[in-house]
C-alpha cells in the first residue's frame, strides 16, 4: 500500500501520523510488518478495512480512533497506550489490545438504547485488556454481530452507561458445548448504569428453553439486571438474572398452545410468568400462540397489563364488563380479535397482530386506527376489507386526528362511528362495504374518503360528515337524526352528484342542517347535485346551502329529486338551482337567500316551472330564468333588492311585500295580475331595465293594473 503526503507520493517513517479514508486501496489488508510506532492511527471511511497483525504491533504511545460508518478489523497483539476511540461503524477485535483504555460512542450511525443497530460498535473475538467504556449509543457485539457467534473479553472491567447496548447472538444451544453463543466475559468489575439495551437475536430459530450465560464478570456488578431494556422475539417468556458472576437469561419450558380464559386473579398479562388465566379450568400462565377469552370470569381485573409482546393465536372479548388493555406490551402473533358482548374495551396500546378485527357487540375503543400494515391500536393487518369487519358493534375514537387507509366490510348488523370529541376526526380513506349500514354517533367528524359500495343506508345522529365522493354514503338511504345541529361536506373540489335519498327530522326547536361544498376558490366554484328525495323535516328545520369559500357567488347547489321535506331553504354562498316544482320540498317552504354569514345567494331556473315556495330576501339576491321561461307564485318579502338575470321571462304572481329595488339586466320580467291584482314590485323602490330587457304587465280584468314604482331607470 502506497502512502500519500498533501497528495504526493509518500513513505511511512515512525512517528508518523496515519489516516486510512476513502481514497485508499482496501481491496487486500493492511499487513503490520514489525513494531511499528505511529503518533496516531485513524481509519475514517465508508470502507471498511482490516488490518493483519501477525508479524507486526502498532505500539508506543498512539491513539487509535475509528469513525465512518464502515468497519475495522484488527488482529494480533498490540501494545500502544493511548486511547482507542469508536465514534462511528465497527471497530472488530480478533487480537488484544494490552495497553490501551477503549471508548466507545455511537456516533452518527449510532442506535438508541436497544436498537441493536450497526453504528459505533465493538465486536469481534478479541481481548480488551485495559478499561472499558461504553458511551450513550455505542455497542457490544460480540463475534461478528451480524450472526457469528464469539466471545469478546474485558480484561480491565467494562462500564455500559445509560443509551449503550449490547447485542447478543444465541444459538439453540443454551450450554454452547454444541453451537456456541455470543458471550461477554469481563475480567474485573461490571458497571450498569441508566438503561442500558439488550438485544436478544436467535442464530436460527427460536430459543430453545434453557440457560443462556450472557456476560461473565469476576469483580463486583455496579447495577443490576433491572438497567437492561431487553429485546427478545416476539413470544419468547424469558428471566433475567445476576448472580455467581453472571448475568443470565432462561428461557422455561413452556407447554403447547391451547384455548385460555382471563381469570382476574391479578392485572398482568405477560409470557409464561403470572397465573392469570384458566386452561381446562386450573389455573395457569399464558404462553405464545394461546386462543385468549376474556369474559365475566376475569371481570374483577377489568384494567389488564401487557408486559411484552403478546403473540396470540386469537383474542376474543365477550364480556358484558368493561375491560382496557394498558401497559408497554402489545397485542402481536397472527391472530385476530374479536369484541363482542355488551361491554367496552379499550385498547392503550400500540399492537401489530395481523388477523383480522372483528366488532359484533359493545364497543372498541381506540385512540388511533392507522395505515395498514402498520403497527397501531387494531393491529397491522393488510388492508382487505376482512381484516375490519364491524357488525352489530361500536368503534369508538377517544383520541385527536387519525386517517386510514383500511377497508372495511358492515356486517348484516351495521356499524357505528363514534367520534367523542368534537374537535377529533375519524378519515377513511379505504373503501366501507358490506350490506350492513353505518351509523355516526359523537360530536366529532367522521371523513369518508373513497369510493364506498355499503348497501345499507347511514344513519347520522350528530357531528360532522364529510365525504369526498358522491359515493361516500354508499348506495343506500342517509337519515339524519339528529335534532341538533349537523354539517355534511362534500370535501372535494370537483362537480359531485349525490343519488342517496336523504331524509331530516322533526326538530322542536330551530336548527339547520348544513351542506358544505368544498371548492378551490370563491371563484372557481363547482356543483353539488342532489338528485335523490330529500324528506322529513319541519318547522324548525333548516336545510342550509354552504360554500367553504368566503365570497363564493359560483358554487351551485341543484336540488333534482323530487323533495318532500318542510322546513326553509337557505342558500349561503352560490346558487340554488331548481329542476322541478318539488326541489324546494314543499310548496310551503321559505327560501332564504343569503344570511347574516354571507349575503350571498341566488335562485336559478333549470325548466320552465313555477314554484309556490315564498322567497325571503334579507340581502340583496339574482333571481335566474337561465333562458326558460318561468315562475314565481309565493310572496317575495324581506326588505332587499333582487335583479332578474339571464334570457327568457320570469313571472311573477304573488302580491309581493319586498321593498327594495328591481333591476331586469336580461331578458323579460312578467308581472302577471290573473291571480292576485295586487302590487308585484315594491311602490318606493326603483325598476331598473337594461339594455334589451323587458317588463311586461299582464292582467284578465278590464281596467289594467297600475303598478308602482318610485323611479324608472332605462
Amino acid at each position: 500500500m502506497g502512502w500519500k503526503q498533501n497528495g504526493a507520493s509518500s513513505a511511512y517513517t515512525q512517528g508518523d501520523s496515519v489516516r486510512f479514508d476513502i481514497g485508499g486501496n482496501n481491496s487486500t489488508s493492511v499487513v503490520l510488518n514489525g513494531t511499528l510506532l505511529p503518533a496516531s492511527v485513524s481509519v475514517y471511511s465508508p470502507k471498511n478495512y482490516t488490518f493483519e497483525g501477525s508479524n507486526g504491533s502498532l505500539s508506543g504511545a498512539m491513539a487509535l480512533m475509528k469513525a465512518g460508518a464502515s468497519s475495522m478489523t484488527l488482529t494480533g497483539t498490540h501494545f500502544f497506550s493511548g486511547k482507542t476511540t469508536v465514534w462511528d461503524g465497527a471497530f472488530i477485535l480478533n487480537g488484544v489490545l494490552q495497553q490501551s483504555p477503549l471508548t466507545v460512542w455511537g456516533g452518527t450511525w449510532g442506535g438508541a438504547a436497544g436498537a441493536g443497530l450497526t453504528g459505533g460498535r465493538v465486536a469481534g473475538t478479541g481481548t480488551f485488556s485495559q478499561p472499558a467504556t461504553i458511551s450513550y449509543r455505542g455497542g457490544v457485539t460480540p463475534g461478528s454481530g451480524m450472526g457469528n457467534a464469539g466471545t469478546l473479553r474485558f480484561d480491565g472491567g467494562l462500564s455500559a452507561q445509560d443509551g449503550s447496548y449490547f447485542a447478543m447472538d444465541l444459538s439453540g444451544d443454551p450450554s454452547g458445548n454444541t453451537t456456541p453463543s455470543d458471550k461477554v466475559a469481563v475480567t474485573g468489575n461490571l458497571s450498569l448504569s441508566g438503561k442500558v439495551g439488550l438485544v436478544i437475536k436467535p442464530l436460527s430459530g427460536q430459543l430453545s428453553p434453557g440457560t443462556y450465560t450472557l456476560i461473565t464478570y469476576t469483580g463486583s456488578l455496579t447495577g443490576s439486571v433491572s438497567n437492561f431494556a431487553v429485546s427478545v422475539p416476539a413470544g419468547t417468556p424469558y428471566t433475567l438474572a445476576a448472580a455467581s458472576g453472571a448475568v443470565t437469561l432462561t428461557v422455561p419450558v413452556t407447554r403447547a398452545p391451547a384455548a385460555v380464559v382471563w381469570r382476574g386473579s391479578g392485572g398482568a398479562w405477560d409470557l409464561a410468568t403470572s397465573q392469570n388465566w384458566l386452561n381446562g379450568g386450573a389455573a395457569d400462565v399464558f404462553v405464545s400462540g394461546d386462543t385468549v377469552t376474556f369474559n365475566s370470569t376475569g371481570s374483577a381485573s377489568p384494567t389488564v397489563t401487557l408486559n411484552g409482546a403478546m403473540p396470540v393465536s386469537g383474542i376474543t372479548v365477550s364480556a358484558a364488563s368493561d375491560y382496557t388493555f394498558t401497559g408497554s406490551g402489545s397485542l402481536s402473533g397472527s391472530g385476530g380479535l374479536t369484541k363482542s358482548g355488551t361491554g367496552t374495551l379499550t385498547l392503550g396500546t400500540v399492537n401489530d397482530y395481523t388477523g383480522p378485527t372483528t366488532i359484533t357487540g359493545g364497543v372498541l375503543a381506540i385512540d388511533s386506527l392507522g395505515d395498514a400494515g402498520t403497527p397501531g391500536s387494531i393491529g397491522a393487518a393488510t388492508s382487505a376489507a376482512t381484516n375490519l369487519v364491524i357488525n352489530g358493534g361500536t368503534l369508538r375514537l377517544t383520541g385527536l386526528q387519525t386517517n386510514t387507509n383500511r377497508s372495511l366490510t358492515l356486517g348484516t348488523s351495521g356499524g357505528t362511528f363514534d367520534i367523542v370529541t368534537a374537535s377529533s376526526s375519524m378519515q377513511i380513506s379505504g373503501v366501507v362495504g358490506g350490506s350492513g349500514s353505518l351509523r355516526k354517533s359523537g360530536p366529532g367528524t367522521l371523513i369518508l374518503a373513497s369510493t364506498n359500495t355499503y348497501s345499507g343506508g347511514t344513519t347520522y345522529s350528530r357531528g360532522r360528515v364529510s365525504i369526498s365522493s358522491g359515493t361516500g354514503f354508499g348506495t343506500g338511504p342517509v337519515a339524519i337524526t339528529s335534532t341538533g345541529s349537523t354539517t355534511l361536506t362534500i370535501a372535494n373540489n370537483a362537480a359531485t352528484t349525490v343519488a342517496n335519498n336523504i331524509s331530516l327530522p322533526a326538530p322542536g326547536a330551530a336548527v339547520a342542517y348544513n351542506f358544505v361544498k368544498n371548492t378551490a376558490s370563491s371563484t372557481t366554484g363547482t356543483q353539488l347535485n342532489l338528485t335523490g328525495v330529500i324528506s322529513g323535516g319541519g318547522a324548525n328545520a333548516t336545510l342550509f346551502l354552504n360554500s367553504n369559500a368566503a365570497g363564493d357567488t359560483t358554487t351551485t347547489y341543484r336540488l333534482a329529486g323530487t323533495n318532500t321535506f318542510t322546513g326553509k331553504v337557505q342558500v349561503n354562498r352560490g346558487g340554488v338551482i331548481v329542476t322541478n316544482t318539488a326541489s324546494l320540498g314543499a310548496g310551503t317552504n321559505i327560501l332564504e337567500l343569503g344570511s347574516n354569514n354571507s349575503p350571498l345567494g341566488d335562485l336559478r331556473f333549470e325548466n320552465a316551472i313555477t314554484l309556490t315556495n315564498p322567497i325571503s330576501l334579507p340581502f340583496p339576491a339574482t333571481i335566474s330564468s337561465n333562458g326558460v321561461n318561468a315562475g314565481l307564485s309565493g310572496v317575495i318579502s324581506g326588505s332587499a333588492a333582487f335583479t332578474k338575470v339571464g334570457a327568457g321571462t320570469l313571472t311573477l304572481s304573488a302580491a309581493n311585500t319586498y321593498t327594495g329595488a328591481t333591476t331586469v339586466s336580461a331578458g323579460t320580467l312578467s308581472l302577471d295580475y290573473g291571480s292576485s291584482d295586487t302590487t308585484k314590485l315594491a311602490d318606493a323602490a326603483t325598476l331598473t331595465l337594461g339594455a334589451g330587457a323587458t317588463l311586461n304587465l299582464t292582467s284578465p280584468f278590464p281596467t289594467s293594473h297600475v303598478e308602482v314604482v318610485s323611479a324608472t331607470n332605462l
